[in-house]
């Protein structure tokens, strides 16, 4: 199955920061204001662009649950978010938008907090060998590129066929 998708690509980013508890006020008052620019005008996402990062946590998250829900983004499935956000740089590293090395090094952490599924295994090898190509026998970590390409497309083959753990 395709994931949602969101107008706002910042937001796969953002839900899986909030996931993982690591999300911060600023990020979120620039998620708003680019929703804004989208067309989304309503009342809790005005609020919380215009809001300050002083904002305390408890604020923060109330208002920040408000405007996902005028969205009409769920992110209560804590997995479903993380395999989006999956889904979404795999996506932007073969659209020319994300290094194949940050992709690499952010699914690898994305398997780990998963919980290892197998469908993502591969990328705790890329990178490793992204790490010090040379050890792997690869010249450069330019040369490593066509594996990863081929284990982003399987990813991506995977997510939207629903073929998962």
């Amino acid at each position: 199955m395709p994931p949602r998708l969101h107008p706002v690509r910042s937001t796969y980013a953002l839900l899986a920061a909030r996931c993982r508890q690591q999300d911060h006020s600023e990020d979120w008052i620039d998620w708003a204001i680019d929703l804004m620019e989208a067309g989304y005008d309503t009342a809790h996402i005005v609020e919380l662009a215009g809001s300050t990062p002083a904002l305390n946590a408890f604020e923060r998250s109330e208002l920040t649950a408000r405007a996902l829900a005028e969205a009409g983004i769920d992110a209560s499935d804590r997995e479903q978010v993380l395999r989006e956000y999956a889904w979404h740089l795999a996506s932007d590293a073969l659209e020319g938008g994300l290094s194949y090395p940050s992709a690499v090094r952010e699914l690898t952490q994305l398997s780990r907090d998963l919980g290892y599924p197998a469908e993502l295994s591969q990328f705790h090898w890329l990178d490793d060998v992204y790490g010090d190509p040379v050890l792997y026998g690869y010249a450069s970590a330019a040369a490593v590129h066509p594996q990863t390409e081929e284990a982003l497309l399987h990813w991506l083959h995977v997510y939207e066929s629903g073929g998962m753990d």
